[in-house]
C-alpha cells in the first residue's frame, strides 16, 4: 500500500493518485525495481494521508496539508486500512512519513539516502 500526503489539483479530473510531477518520480523510483507502472497501479492499493487538494503554496506548486487538514482527513485512513490490511506500507512525502514513522525520521532517512 502506497500513501502519499495529499492528491495533487489534476488528480480528480484523472481518478489516479500519483498521476502528475510526484507520479513521474514515484514510477521512475518503482521502474528501477522493475516494477511496471499499469501493472502497480492493478495490484497495489494508493491512497492519501489528506483526502483533497490543499492548494498552492504562494500562488506556485502545491502547498503541504496543514495539521489542521491532516487531522480531520486522517480518520478517514483507518477504515483503509482495515479493508486493505497492507503486508507493506510505503509512506511517500513529508506528511505521510511523519504519520507513519514519526517527525524525526526525515533526517535519518535523507542522512540514509545521501550514503546510498
Amino acid at each position: 500500500m502506497v500513501v502519499g500526503q495529499a492528491p495533487g489539483v489534476r488528480e480528480g479530473k484523472t481518478g489516479l493518485p500519483f498521476s502528475r510531477p510526484a507520479g513521474k518520480r514515484l514510477f521512475s523510483w518503482l521502474a528501477k525495481a522493475r516494477f511496471e507502472e499499469e501493472k502497480f497501479r492493478g495490484v497495489q492499493y494508493i491512497t492519501a494521508i489528506t483526502k483533497c487538494y490543499p492548494g498552492k503554496r504562494n500562488g506556485r506548486g502545491p502547498r503541504g496539508p496543514t495539521a489542521a487538514e491532516h487531522k480531520l482527513c486522517v480518520p478517514f485512513l483507518a477504515p483503509e486500512l482495515d479493508i486493505v490490511q497492507p503486508e507493506l506500507i510505503i509512506p511517500v512525502g513529508r506528511v505521510a512519513i511523519d504519520h507513519f514513522l514519526g517527525n524525526s525520521t526525515i533526517g535519518w532517512i535523507s542522512q540514509q539516502a545521501v550514503r546510498v
